[in-house]
Parts: structure tokens; sequence; C-alpha cells
């Protein structure tokens, strides 16, 4: 009778143990298909949040240096120190006409 218990919770362990190997895997792996899903899914709207986040750091090192210049900036000119103030409400809705079409 004990060898019977000893065996049945031997074999009761190793069954739970590749369950759970099994399981913590296909979690692991749609875990990660669902990361890559919303990546690509949602890259537009990713990289229209960076690049409005640039252009934010930007015009407040811009604020703060006193460098206030009036043009018009293009999309890919916000860089560090070069883009004006007025530049970031131009460059966001340069962004939204652009992935709205």
């Amino acid at each position: 009778m004990f060898l019977c218990l000893f065996l049945y919770f031997f074999l009761l362990s190793i069954f739970l143990f590749f369950f759970l190997l099994l399981f913590f895997f296909f979690l692991f792996f749609f875990s990660l298909l669902l990361f890559f899903f919303f990546f690509f899914f949602f890259k537009k709207i990713f990289n229209l949040f960076v690049q409005v986040l640039l252009c934010f750091v930007c015009s407040l090192y811009n604020i703060f240096h006193f460098v206030l210049e009036n043009e018009e900036c293009p999309i890919f000119r916000c860089k560090l120190g070069i883009v004006p103030f007025d530049c970031f409400f131009y460059l966001l809705l340069s962004q939204i006409r652009q992935y709205a079409c």
C-alpha cells in the first residue's frame, strides 16, 4: 500500500510538473505573440508619440535657451536644440494629418 501511494504521488508530481511547464510555455508564447501584434499594429501611433515627445523636449530645450524662431519646420527637423516652440504644434498637426490620410 505504501508503494502504491508513493507511486501515485510520484506520477502525480511528474504530471503536474509537465502540465505547469506546458502552461508557462504557452503563456510565454501567447504573451510574446500578443506583444508583437500590438507593437506592429500600433507602430504608427507609437512613432507619432515618440516624435511628439521628442519635439516637446526640443521645444522645452529651446524655451529655456531662448531660441524662439518664427519659421515652419519640416517634420523630421525635430532634433535637440533646433525646433522652436511653435514648430511643436506644426509638427503635431502635420503628423496627425499624415496618419489620418
